[in-house]
């Protein structure tokens, strides 16, 4: 969601120099099967169809929003969203001429935006975070051991920090709410995928461990595929069958800034949709980004788990260790049921678009920093999950590394995405 992050994060490219040989042009090979529309029933049945559609509005006016020069430096901090209401409320420091200028365009499209001022910008949030995340300040917090720091929201304007403190259950941190800290688990583990590959497939890496493929990108020149990066293994292919074709490759990029990485192998602009089982293949077409807000109403679809909508964001800001680091995420809770289980890392979060057949890239699922539940209901491998999950915005991953997003109208114009096979 953080479009407007400043600078550049840290990307670490691993292996030699250059670029692996890939074809410019990457076909389909295999789950040729008509759309059909999991995913989009359950959001409608969550949202009805004119929420759906005031969501799609309220989002593409955050992309205006966000992609306004100088919105942060502004002052903008956030936003939320009441779906019904087709309102967003900004959170913002300070007057800006912008504030003006975003109203007019939300009434010019309909929708009523509120301006709400706070005392805080993004970089003192930033700041903060950073300093309470510093283990050097850990005898300032009496001891407390973080482990999330999250920022201020609609109806919360502190900084929330958990953590573990060793022999006592409070501690007194000025200006900060404490809650109780769990320890961060990355979900780690659709399976036979083969040509290139749709997002939300289960994968195996060269030590057994299992993953879930995230959104195909276009980056220079060439198409990949995409997990998370605490899925270690060096090389990847479907889970069940182990052939040159079904090959998800070996790491390219990592991006420390959202806990991606790069995988060699080609994606596809398609992500699987329905349960984690379906031997159909089925998917929706991947049509573009969507920017989301406190309040939104996402889908997960891992391959350990399947498909799982009406989750929704509590909280766009949100510190994740991935065990080699920690980057700002984005926490959503189940309405019903799970979020997401172990084995669906990387994995793409998205929307169900209106019309049936396409959806919307939204982000990488990451973990969770809940207590894990053990009734999960039907999955492949591992057996543990959580109503909350956490995950990294997919427009910051694509703006860090200088990628773009791989959709039907791209490979159309470059004259990609033929299907073989059946």
């Amino acid at each position: 969601m953080k479009a407007f992050v400043l600078g550049v994060a840290a990307i670490l490219i691993l292996g030699a120099a250059g670029l692996p040989p890939k074809d410019p042009a990457p076909t389909k090979s295999g789950q040729g099967v008509p759309e059909t529309t999991d995913a989009y029933r359950l959001m409608l049945a969550a949202l009805g169809a004119d929420g759906m559609r005031n969501q799609e509005d309220l989002n593409d006016f955050k992309t205006w929003l966000i992609t306004r020069p100088g919105v942060v430096e502004q002052g903008f901090y956030e936003s939320a969203v009441s779906i019904p209401d087709r309102r967003m409320t900004l959170l913002w420091n300070g007057i800006s001429d912008l504030q003006a200028q975003a109203v007019a365009e939300g009434a010019r499209r309909g929708l009523d935006i509120v301006v709400k001022p706070v005392g805080y910008t993004r970089a003192s949030i930033e700041r903060a975070i950073a300093s309470l995340l510093d283990p050097a300040n850990a005898a300032q917090l009496g001891g407390l051991q973080v482990t999330s720091v999250a920022g201020p929201t609609l109806a919360n304007d502190q900084i929330t920090v958990a953590g573990v403190l060793p022999g006592r259950r409070a501690v007194a941190v000025k200006g900060r709410r404490v809650v109780p800290g769990h320890p961060t688990v990355p979900y780690s583990t659709r399976s036979t995928d083969t040509g290139a590959k749709n997002a939300g497939g289960m994968i195996r890496g060269s030590s057994g461990a299992g993953c879930t493929s995230g959104f195909a990108i276009r980056l220079a020149g060439f198409t990949w595929t995409t997990t998370a990066r605490h899925c270690t293994d060096g090389d990847w292919s479907a889970y069940d069958l182990d052939t040159p074709e079904s090959r998800y490759g070996d790491v390219h990029t990592v991006d420390a800034g959202t806990g991606n990485r790069v995988l060699a192998g080609d994606g596809y602009y398609w992500v699987f949709d329905g349960a984690w089982d379906n031997a159909s293949g089925y998917h929706l077409t991947v049509n573009g980004l969507a920017d989301v807000s406190e309040g939104s109403s996402v889908c997960s679809s891992g391959a350990n788990s399947g498909v799982h909508c009406d989750l929704i964001v509590e909280n766009t800001m949100v510190t994740f260790n991935d065990g080699f680091g920690t980057f700002s995420s984005i926490r959503v809770h189940a309405r019903s049921g799970i979020a997401g289980a172990r084995g669906d890392s990387g994995g793409p979060i998205l929307i169900p678009s209106s019309d049936g057949v396409s959806a919307a890239a939204v982000g990488m699922l990451q973990g969770s920093q809940e207590p894990q539940l053990t009734d999960c209901g039907p999955m492949r491998i591992a057996a543990t999950c959580s109503e909350w999950i956490e995950f990294t915005s997919e427009r910051t991953f694509l703006a860090n590394i200088g990628a773009t997003l791989f959709t039907e109208s791209h490979a159309s114009r470059d004259g990609q995405g033929g299907i073989s096979g059946r």
